[in-house]
């Protein structure tokens, strides 16, 4: 037991010296003996699925809840949307109580709602807890914002609190959860747990008078403020003289490596800080990031000004740059390029070579439509009529993927960039830089 993993288990339930284990991860329901050292699974294939079966063959979907009558084991598996009950022993078996189930092909999976009426009409959402009561199943359905009542041996099932809509009224008949996640009850109340209100709500089982659990001097811990240290290094300046007014200039010079510039593209800022002294600079200035103006290798921007006097402030510059010349600005375009190719298989220009005779029948397959041919795009079909006229003339079969990689007929030229490879897949077009587009070192271009 020690050494087995276990795969996200979600509740547990004690019964006649055995624990049972909701094992959500993998869809299954395992069991432990207390004091033994094996820990094993007791009923489920593994696949996710709502199938009524005998254990080893049944089929779980995230058992979330678990509760029992004292003689069987009632879970909720909330994938499903469905309410189980198990027969333990050696006979033992799942029967669903409430939820679509046996469905062909996984469809039980969604087969959700919010229904109130017998088994196999009654539809919940994603239900995480049960609790037994007194021959009735309280169920928290989830997604549903609902506590429902089940009758354990029939499955009817009844809204028993909730609107269905999530909130936080607790008053009359209108009472509000949101996605309830836990049941409890404590003497003549069933305590909720109301999850995505984040408080514990208190119903009474007869008159369902609804009260919200408070607990003195209980309150929410103060998060610890996170400590970010700027080790930004602080280049102290000369002192500066401006004319007093509404308005001065700011202007700075960046020294930057050579072939480099500002990019106008990124954001380029400017933060003001008062470190000491009057106020010089206007208090609007300092609530907010200024804008910078980038021209070459300066930038600017209007400073407004409050009054006469003396300051000392820190500027916090936020900028990039980029080498200069034409690399990064190269134009995309989006393209289709349709293809096709043998599996496994890459088409040049002379394995595009046929003979007259196997042009003539695919034309003629293709009622007319020639080919495109455009300079350095290979020709791509995938509509399905040219796809089985290409299977019968060319033999094989053909990739139907949309990610099919094709080498041009010939080098494709655009701008500075020189491209003698694309890989045809499903997104934009990668740019190029100047200094890594040539024909010897080929670039990936992505179309659509």
């Amino acid at each position: 037991a020690l050494q087995t993993p276990l795969n996200s288990p979600w509740a547990l339930q004690h019964l006649d010296g055995m624990l049972y284990i909701c094992m959500a991860g993998p869809h299954q329901l395992w069991a432990h003996k207390p004091g033994s050292d094996t820990v094993q699974v007791y009923a489920g294939t593994g696949r996710e699925d709502i199938i009524d079966d005998i254990l080893a063959n049944c089929a779980l979907a995230q058992p979330s809840g678990i509760t029992t009558d004292g003689k069987h084991l009632y879970l909720v598996d909330s994938e499903g949307s469905a309410v189980r009950r198990v027969t333990l022993g050696e006979n033992g078996d799942f029967t669903t109580v409430v939820g679509p189930h046996d469905l062909a092909r996984g469809r039980s999976l969604f087969e959700f709602g919010d229904i109130d009426g017998n088994s196999g009409k009654a539809r919940l959402q994603h239900p995480l807890e049960v609790l037994f009561h007194e021959g009735q199943l309280f169920v928290a359905d989830t997604y549903n914002h609902k506590i429902k009542l089940v009758n354990a041996k029939t499955g009817e099932t009844a809204t028993w609190l909730g609107t269905g809509k999530r909130g936080r009224d607790l008053q009359g008949d209108s009472v509000q959860l949101s996605e309830p996640a836990g049941l409890a009850i404590v003497g003549d109340e069933l305590i909720i747990a109301d999850t995505n209100n984040h408080r514990i709500v208190a119903a009474h089982l007869k008159t369902k008078a609804v009260r919200e659990v408070a607990i003195a001097g209980l309150k929410a811990p103060t998060p610890p403020k996170a400590v970010i240290e700027d080790k930004t290094p602080v280049i102290e300046l000369p002192a500066q003289t401006v004319k007093s007014g509404k308005t001065t200039n700011l202007s700075l010079a960046f020294e930057l490596p050579e072939g480099f510039k500002l990019n106008k593209l990124a954001p380029l800022t400017v933060q003001w800080q008062a470190v000491s002294g009057d106020a010089v600079v206007d208090a609007a200035v300092l609530a907010t990031r200024q804008r910078l103006t980038a021209d070459g290798l300066t930038a600017s921007t209007p400073v407004a000004l409050a009054a006469g006097g003396t300051g000392i402030y820190q500027l916090t510059i936020s900028y990039s740059f980029c080498r200069d010349g034409t690399g990064g600005g190269l134009p995309v375009r989006k393209g289709q390029i349709p293809a096709a190719a043998d599996r496994g298989r890459r088409w040049r220009g002379s394995d595009r070579t046929e003979d007259s005779g196997e042009v003539a029948k695919r034309r003629r397959c293709l009622r007319g439509q020639r080919l495109p041919r455009r300079r350095g795009v290979a020709d791509v079909l995938l509509q399905e009529k040219r796809v089985r006229c290409l299977e019968k003339y060319r033999g094989g079969r053909l990739m139907r993927h949309k990610r099919l990689t094709i080498l041009a007929d010939s080098q494709f030229t655009r701008g500075n960039c020189h491209l003698s490879q694309m890989s045809v897949g499903t997104g934009l077009p990668t740019p190029c830089t100047n200094s890594f587009c040539s024909p010897s070192n080929p670039i990936s271009a992505r179309t659509p």
